[in-house]
């Protein structure tokens, strides 16, 4: 990936488990398939800290788009969000991961989530942390 030419790339996703990782190097930090995009010239790149489960990982990607192209939100902000309406609607999981294709998604996100994501409100029933909390996005943000 760091031989390839990413300069024009805003975005790298790497929806798979332990992306993130690799081979820490004192002083130089964390050699690994993101630091690689990242040389390519990927501006900001979303990888995984752990093993992800199938569906809970399809739920949010299909939330990260969803707030990048629907909504125009810069990736930091779209990760962020995304992240929130898994956390706070665990149950919509089986609907957002099947939602890929032409999708309604306002009218999706809207139904699955049923209100709007405030960061100072508590769910009743939050999703595992396992399920939302292992992408991490390293670059600029926007």
């Amino acid at each position: 990936m760091a031989g390839l030419d990413l300069d024009g790339m805003d975005l790298a996703v790497l929806s798979a488990c332990q992306t993130g990782l690799g081979e820490s190097a004192a002083g130089k930090g964390v050699f690994g398939l993101q630091r690689a995009f990242h040389i390519g010239g990927a501006k900001n790149v979303v990888a995984s800290l752990w093993k992800v489960d199938d569906e809970a990982t399809a739920a949010l990607m299909n939330l990260l788009y969803y707030h990048l192209w629907e909504k125009g939100e810069p990736p930091l902000e779209a990760l962020h969000h995304a992240q929130l309406e898994l956390y706070r609607n665990p149950q919509g999981v089986p609907a957002l991961a099947r939602g890929r294709g032409a999708v309604d998604w306002d009218e999706t996100v809207q139904t699955v989530t049923k209100a709007p994501v405030d960061a100072k409100e508590t769910p009743k029933r939050a999703a595992a942390v396992k399920d939302w909390a292992a992408f991490v996005l390293s670059g600029a943000g926007r």
